[in-house]
């Protein structure tokens, strides 16, 4: 009976992002948290309208990603979708952090003209390279979604 949105959570190291952008017309009924830098300090206007601020630690030169996952975890969270792109989740795989992958197939080549799902892993040989299990396989429509739990 409870209505609630899920947590929008933006990962913003330097917080700069204009205060008419897009991401905050859902304000007040999507929650929004901007995860930063602990040492930037919150527009207060972001603070008045309702955001959220997140401080992190820095790692080597973006947000250390264990660093965020227990400060949202702090804050109640217990389980986080990342939708970030493919930079934020390889960073997320390199650390360790991801539990789970849905990956949605659509029967589509797009080829190296698409956004990389995934960004950069550092694999050098195969054993190193983050492992996983199939879980199920599921169709959506016309396309196909697959689960995948960490091995």
């Amino acid at each position: 009976g409870v209505a609630r949105q899920p947590v929008r959570i933006v990962a913003l190291p330097r917080l700069d992002i204009a205060p008419a952008a897009r991401l905050f017309a859902g304000l007040p009924d999507a929650p929004l948290w901007l995860v930063h830098d602990d040492g930037r300090i919150p527009e207060p206007e972001l603070l008045a309208r309702g955001v959220e601020f997140v401080p992190c630690a820095m790692g080597a030169g973006w947000l250390d990603l264990r660093a965020m996952m227990l400060a949202l975890g702090a804050k109640g969270l217990t389980r986080v979708l990342c939708e970030g792109g493919g930079q934020l989740a390889a960073g997320l795989l390199r650390a360790g952090l991801v539990d789970r992958i849905v990956v949605f197939s659509a029967g589509v080549a797009i080829g190296s003209d698409g956004r990389a799902g995934l960004g950069d892993l550092g694999v050098t040989a195969l054993a190193d390279a983050p492992r996983f299990r199939l879980q199920s396989v599921t169709p959506v429509g016309g396309d196909v979604m697959q689960v995948w739990g960490r091995a």
